[in-house]
């Protein structure tokens, strides 16, 4: 969140900076470069997870619940 909360601040000093005389329509600006920002972070994201979710051992795993057997895991730490 802090990457967002500072390209808000840039974008909005910024439009303050280029002649904007409302607050309000440079705050906006600001915000809205960032929500785009963060709306990119969430696309990435939900594409890692619907590739790292679709991994092989997680067909293994699913192969394995279907046919009732238990898999090992490997130990973690």
């Amino acid at each position: 969140m802090a990457i967002v909360e500072r390209i808000a601040n840039s974008k909005t000093q910024s439009a303050i900076e280029s002649g904007v005389h409302s607050t309000a329509v440079a705050l906006t600006k600001g915000y809205q470069v960032a929500f785009t920002v963060g709306a990119g972070f969430a696309v990435v994201g939900a594409i890692l997870a619907a590739i790292l979710i679709s991994s092989r051992d997680s067909r293994e795993h699913s192969l394995a619940a279907r046919r009732g057997e238990v898999l090992e895991s490997p130990a973690v730490g």
